[in-house]
C-alpha cells in the first residue's frame, strides 16, 4: 500500500512537472488564440522543394561506400508546422532505404538548417547558405568528428533539381561522394 501511494505521488509530481514545462491545456488554448509570427521569407527558397519527386542518384567508391552504386526512388516533401519547416520522406531501391529529413530557416542563427535520419541509423544535421545568383543551397555538416560534408542543391527549374555531396577529412580522404537528380512528378 505504501509503495503504491509513493508511485502515485511520483507519477503525479512527474505529470505536474511536465505540464509546467510544456504548458497546461488552458495555455494551449490561449496560444491558439494568439497570432502566430509570420513565417520567415527565407522559407520561400525551401518551398521550391515541396512536392513529389522521382529521384535517381549514384555514389562513387569511397571509404564509406567501397563499391560504386546507383539507386532510385520517390521523395515526398511537404510543408509542416504551419509552414515553418519542410519535411522530406524518401524511399529508394535497392535496399529499401527510408529517410526522413527536416529543413528550415533559423532566424536566430540567421542560417538554413537541416536534420537527416535514415533506416540504417544514420543521423546528420547541417547548416546552409543560399546563393540567389546561382540558385544553389550549400549545406555543410560534420557527420563524424574530423569529417566535413559539403552538399549542394541546385534548382535548375521548378521541376528539376540536382544535388551532390562529398564528405572528406582534413587530409582530403573521401568518405562519401554522391550525386543525384530529381524530377517533379506531375
Amino acid at each position: 500500500m505504501i509503495k503504491a501511494s509513493c508511485v502515485s505521488l511520483t507519477i503525479a509530481a512527474l505529470l505536474l512537472a511536465i505540464s509546467l514545462m510544456t504548458g497546461t491545456p488552458q495555455s494551449f488554448a490561449e496560444d491558439k488564440d494568439k497570432e502566430r509570427p509570420a513565417v520567415s521569407p527565407e522559407m520561400k527558397v525551401l518551398n521550391k522543394r515541396v512536392g513529389t519527386w522521382n529521384t535517381v542518384y549514384s555514389g562513387k567508391a569511397a571509404e564509406w561506400t567501397p563499391k560504386a552504386f546507383e539507386a532510385k526512388g520517390v521523395e515526398k516533401i511537404e510543408l509542416v508546422m504551419h509552414g515553418r519547416f519542410i519535411e522530406g520522406k524518401v524511399r529508394t531501391q535497392p535496399g529499401d532505404l527510408e529517410a526522413t529529413w527536416l529543413a528550415t530557416f533559423d532566424s536566430g542563427k540567421e542560417a538554413y538548417r537541416v536534420w537527416y535520419f535514415n533506416s540504417q541509423g544514420d543521423i546528420s544535421d547541417g547548416t546552409g547558405k543560399w546563393d540567389s545568383k546561382t540558385n544553389t543551397m550549400t549545406w555543410t555538416s560534420e557527420p563524424q568528428p574530423g569529417i566535413v560534408s559539403v552538399a549542394q542543391w541546385r534548382f535548375l527549374s521548378d521541376d528539376t533539381f540536382e544535388w551532390d555531396m562529398v564528405a572528406k577529412d582534413h587530409n582530403n580522404k573521401v568518405y562519401l561522394d554522391m550525386a543525384g537528380k530529381l524530377t517533379r512528378k506531375k
